[in-house]
């Protein structure tokens, strides 16, 4: 009776889960280990990009994260005194599942 009511709930009558996506059980990268990745890849394209060069060694020059799902977004960003008054000056994907790049955006 017990497995019947383990059953009607989602769960084998062992207790696991019976209805879960393989995708789900894969581990996530974190954000320390996929830094890295993400400044290698902004890097390349800052070196590449004349019109970033006006901020290199600016104090207000902020890196920030954002988690969307299976994506870490690393933003580089010039500060303001609000966050309404901050300037993205590129953003960075990167796959929580596999480490890879997805794409490195300039916005200015």
């Amino acid at each position: 009776m017990a497995g019947a009511n383990c059953a009607a709930a989602g769960f084998a009558p062992c207790g696991h889960l019976s209805m879960v996506d393989n995708a789900d059980m894969k581990r996530r990268l974190t954000v320390r280990e996929l830094e890295p990745v993400a400044r290698d890849a902004t890097r390349g394209v800052l070196e590449e990009s004349v019109a970033l060069v006006r901020f290199k060694g600016d104090r207000n020059l902020t890196l920030g994260t954002l988690i969307e799902d299976d994506l870490l977004i690393f933003q580089l960003y010039i500060a303001g005194e609000k966050p309404s008054d901050a300037v993205v000056l590129t953003s960075t994907s990167v796959s929580r599942i596999t480490g890879e790049v997805l794409s490195v955006q300039v916005h200015v």
